[in-house]
């Protein structure tokens, strides 16, 4: 029989997790209640920061966007710096903003184009989720990962399509750019407050997310499905990986790895064990490292699956194998983190953290 009750502590675990998170959220956040944009010089811009909005600055030139400057937003803490274009004859605006994911910095490109009707179309390369109720006038188009010469001509269609019928674009220049994003942005704050998402103080100087916001933007970050990788290659690198653990553990059931393996002084239980673990470690890293996000999550679920379908009843405890997977997305992640910013300083921990999960595997099953 397979041991259950490791199966029913992980959503516990998980819940309990969720209501803390939410807790943190609604009571550590803030937000201005009036939204102001404050100019920055070129010189006062971080070079890091400055070499990732520049990255767009000849991309959106050739598409006929003129530089307007850069700003951050008044009050907001975190990382929050942005660079404005407009192209005056299409009526559309293009940012880029600066946006911290792991340890990483990463630019994410938005085009924005608003109608006299008060409603809007937003395009955009989809980094990050969206954690903001949106009103029913304002329509999305998210690509992840989409380049800025593909992604234009997807919002210009799009502009097209609602002009022609009867929706006309309000006109932007570089002068009036930045009153046109602090009115477009109030409006946007001012429905969160009406959909209570969130609360005002007393002063009405500072907004504050509500248990509905909290609770919706850790779920929406549990989002199973990563941003920043389209839906092909996520399928196509799910399948592979499944590919791989699903080997492993077909060839620990059918293949009789004790043949393989004595040679090494492994007997069962320790050699299925052995076979299993490796299927899972190989897996989870290969899945962390090229999804990044939501690794540990894919990575466990395949598992899961593996184990219901090959390995039940194969050893002792075998929902071990679970966690080593879950735990091997992890560090997939980590060690993608460090290839980019050539600092593991995450890493070592969950290297540990994923080598004590398969060494505690192994006692407990051969001490059985």
């Amino acid at each position: 029989m397979i041991e259950l009750w490791p199966l029913w502590l992980i959503p516990v675990l998980v819940v309990l997790g969720i209501g803390v998170s939410a807790w943190l959220v609604h009571s550590r956040v803030e937000l201005p209640a009036h939204f102001r944009i404050k100019l920055i010089a070129g010189e006062e811009v971080d070079p890091v920061d400055l070499a990732l909005l520049s990255r767009y600055d000849e991309e959106l030139a050739q598409l006929g966007f003129e530089k307007v400057g850069d700003f951050e937003i008044s009050g907001v803490a975190g990382e929050n710096l942005h660079r404005v274009f407009v192209h005056r004859s299409d009526n559309t605006e293009a940012t880029v903003s600066v946006f911290v994911s792991g340890l990483r910095k990463i630019p994410h490109l938005e085009f924005y184009t608003r109608f006299q009707n008060r409603g809007s179309l937003s395009t955009d390369q989809a980094v990050l989720p969206n954690y903001f109720e949106i009103p029913p006038e304002r329509e999305i188009q998210r690509f992840p990962g989409l380049g800025s010469a593909k992604l234009y001509p997807l919002h210009k269609n799009k502009v097209a399509e609602l002009a022609a019928a009867g929706r006309n674009p309000v006109a932007v220049s570089k002068e009036s750019v930045f009153r046109y994003i602090e009115e477009d942005q109030q409006e946007l704050l001012n429905y969160q407050i009406e959909k209570g998402f969130l609360l005002a103080d007393a002063e009405g100087d500072l907004l504050r997310p509500s248990w509905k916001f909290a609770l919706y933007f850790i779920v929406r970050n549990l989002d199973p499905i990563p941003f920043g990788i389209g839906n092909l290659k996520l399928v196509s690198v799910l399948l592979a990986c499944a590919a791989i653990m699903f080997g492993f553990f077909a060839f620990a059931r059918f293949g009789e790895p004790g043949r393989l393996l004595s040679q090494f002084g492994l007997v069962p239980p320790g050699d299925n064990y052995a076979v299993c673990a490796a299927g899972a470690l190989i897996g989870g890293l290969t899945l962390g490292f090229i999804i990044q996000r939501r690794g540990f999550l894919w990575a466990g679920l395949i598992a899961v699956a593996g184990l219901f379908i090959f390995i039940h009843n194969l050893f002792p405890n075998d929902w071990i194998i679970i966690l080593i997977a879950a735990q091997a997305g992890f560090v997939g992640n980590r060690i993608f983190e460090s290839r980019l910013t050539r600092s593991p300083t995450r890493l070592p921990g969950q290297l540990m953290v994923l080598i004590a999960l398969t060494v505690i595997g192994w006692l407990i099953i051969m001490g059985k």
